[in-house]
């Protein structure tokens, strides 16, 4: 049985990874049923949760990507077109679509960043995956699993509608109350679990070592999407398992991407160096925080008008807009660094072949970039 300390398993570190990537939606978990009238289904959603919660890690969350994109020199480098066109392009689309309907633009919204939910699952679960060399039927059954952990309670949400949140807004997403089809789809849900379980223990048995950081990332995935989704149904509990579990990994996985970069080589990288020292932390996180911050005043000043407590400077000096044709600028403006995240990240993680043009793969997993995705 492979050990904790087998280091060839991890991202960064086990000091990193454990509490930072793995451990989220175990604590979230805990603090939900040591704290239910705080975070639990039926727990009011107060301005502090918004404030811990939306402001300090999910927005805050989306601008760690300008430390692996914008900030990066070698992403400058080899990603110049996309990072360039594809905001652009991005921008455009999203006028044309708030200009023709605004529901229908939370909703692609909702369901882009959906896409992007799952997705950051599946990648985690292939960067753990690494280093082995399983069968064909065992690296489809890891895939499997994990879109099962995660698109199941998605469908029981689609099909026990409507629920007692929502990703963005009211009706954001398109459900149904379908009882008897939410049924199937846990049992189906749970069947694929059993069958993951099945298959760890079938390879063990032939010899394989048990990869705990795959394992523990896979529990986390289904219990945070189950829980969350599905077993609370609550605001608040929606929102804590959503966020911490997707935001707190990712903040990790760039810090430890730009330490390790600057690490080897820190004179292409002088502009940031110090940024990643542990030392400078508090400086990683207070910029993402100030980012943050900026966006959701001028998104609460100009638009939503709810949070007057928190962003009274905003209010002093901006008018609330409410002719469509300016909306329909404005909103996809303060959305794109959201929807760039979605996008860019979508190909700057890309452990396909070909998809590692800045050599992130050979950096975070030591071995030359031809080798680092074999074996997921």
């Amino acid at each position: 049985m492979a050990s904790m300390n087998n280091r060839t398993n991890w991202i960064h570190s086990a000091a990193l990874d454990v509490p930072f990537i793995l451990a989220p939606p175990f604590v979230v978990l805990a603090i939900v049923w040591a704290c239910p009238g705080s975070f639990g289904a039926t727990a009011e959603f107060r301005e502090w949760h918004w404030v811990a919660l939306v402001l300090l890690i999910d927005v805050a969350h989306v601008y760690s990507t300008i430390y692996r994109t914008y900030l990066d020199p070698l992403a400058r480098q080899y990603y110049r077109r996309e990072l360039t066109w594809y905001p652009l392009i991005a921008f455009v689309v999203m006028v044309l679509l708030h200009s023709f309907n605004t529901l229908w633009f939370w909703r692609v919204l909702a369901y882009l960043a959906v896409f992007h939910f799952v997705r950051q699952q599946y990648g985690f679960m292939r960067l753990y995956q690494r280093g082995a060399s399983p069968p064909e039927w065992k690296r489809r059954m890891d895939g499997i699993t994990i879109y099962a952990a995660t698109i199941a309670p998605l469908l029981h949400w689609h099909t026990s509608y409507p629920k007692r949140f929502n990703w963005f807004m009211p009706n954001d997403m398109l459900g149904v109350d379908l009882p008897g089809t939410a049924r199937v789809v846990l049992w189906v849900h749970a069947v694929l679990l059993l069958a993951y379980v099945l298959s760890e223990i079938m390879m063990v048995r032939r010899g394989s070592l048990l990869n705990w950081p795959k394992n523990v990332l896979v529990a986390g995935t289904a219990i945070s999407w189950y829980m969350g989704i599905v077993h609370f149904n609550g605001d608040v509990t929606f929102t804590l398992f959503n966020v911490v579990a997707h935001g707190v990994p990712y903040m990790a996985l760039v810090w430890a991407y730009g330490r390790k970069r600057t690490m080897k080589d820190a004179q292409a990288h002088r502009t940031i160096r110090s940024i990643f020292s542990l030392g400078a932390l508090p400086i990683f996180l207070g910029s993402l925080f100030i980012l943050a911050f900026l966006e959701e005043g001028f998104w609460d000043a100009l638009v939503w008008r709810e949070d007057r407590w928190f962003f009274q400077a905003f209010y002093d000096h901006l008018p609330v807009v409410n002719d469509h044709a300016l909306l329909s600028i404005i909103v996809p403006l303060l959305a794109l660094p959201q929807v760039t995240h979605y996008i860019i990240d979508a190909f700057i993680w890309r452990m396909r072949k070909g998809g590692d043009r800045d050599g992130w793969q050979s950096l975070i997993f030591g071995v030359p970039a031809e080798q680092a995705g074999k074996g997921s």
